[in-house]
């Protein structure tokens, strides 16, 4: 076999260059010259005795070949990646990955949890908005706001739906008694609270009053940011489920009324294919938990 193949170094090079289309940058990130990915290739084609790219000026073009070799040898390191993911997790940091505001207002909280499952493995939380940076730091699970195409390659559990209502504290409903029920004309007139919109998602006050106009009232970028806020007593904000429960439990916050809306999206516990069966008992419990707190409310 080893006389068969050609070298590992020509095979990732080709890999690289097959899927980025080019080998300036598959030499990026290979962290080699351009000149070693083309050296690498030609001795790929003499080696192989096939036409591997198409070659027009500096353009380059991977043939019919050389794409089929190409994720042939995708695929046969990614086997190989996956084993040494199976093999040593015993051994490794348990990587967990989510937003600053999943970490805050829920994951730690049951962190215990999760430290339970990891057995001897060390636990590291790895909080960030940039979920291409769970896919590339090694994150075994991470909480993820999305659609489940939205990762493909990777096995996801629905921790709990999208669900979004407007919430105050008690004091600021004591001097705004018309808020009571969530009236649409008294939301107008109310302090809002307002989460700086990342995306096209109709997740803000607009949406929920109907008014496409801009809305007085301050704007933060982050979901923490508005919950303090309202706790304050100083606007009423539109919370999700799920982040909120323990304030509502102690009455340092209220809805306004059982009126709520489902997002598109939802919350969902993602890991790597090759991870799944590992990762599953604890994928439950933090499931479990969630329905354990549900029926704790209801």
């Amino acid at each position: 076999m080893k006389s068969a193949l050609p070298h590992l170094n020509a095979l990732v090079a080709l890999e690289a260059a097959v899927r980025h289309g080019s080998f300036t940058a598959a030499a990026s990130e290979l962290n080699v010259a351009p000149s070693a990915v083309s050296r690498h290739i030609a001795t790929l084609e003499l080696h192989t005795r096939l036409t591997l790219f198409a070659r027009k000026g500096n353009q380059v073009r991977a043939t019919d070949a050389g794409v089929k070799l190409g994720q042939a040898v995708s695929f046969g390191l990614g086997s190989i990646m996956e084993a040494l993911d199976q093999l040593t997790a015993s051994g490794r940091t348990l990587l967990v990955g989510c937003s600053h505001e999943v970490a805050q207002s829920w994951l730690l909280p049951r962190f215990p949890l999760i430290q339970a499952h990891a057995g001897a493995r060390q636990v590291q939380l790895l909080a960030s908005t940039d979920y291409e940076l769970f896919d590339r730091s090694g994150v075994e699970l991470s909480i993820r706001f999305g659609r489940p195409t939205d990762w493909p390659g990777s096995t996801v559990w629905l921790l709990q739906p999208g669900i979004w209502f407007p919430v105050c504290a008690p004091a600021l409903l004591r001097r705004h008694p018309d808020l009571r029920g969530g009236d649409r004309n008294a939301l107008h007139h109310a302090p809002l609270l307002h989460l700086e919109e990342r995306s096209a998602k109709p997740y803000g006050w607009a949406d929920w009053l109907g008014r496409p106009e801009a809305l007085a009232g301050p704007i933060f970028s982050s979901h923490l940011a508005v919950l303090h806020e309202a706790l304050a007593g100083r606007g009423v904000a539109l919370a999700w489920a799920g982040f909120v429960e323990s304030y509502l439990a102690t009455g340092q916050l209220v809805r306004l009324s059982d009126e709520q809306r489902l997002a598109e999206e939802g919350f969902y516990i993602v890991t790597p294919n090759a991870l799944a069966e590992a990762m599953s008992p604890l994928a439950k419990a933090l499931i479990d938990s969630v329905a354990t707190g549900m029926k704790a409310r209801a």
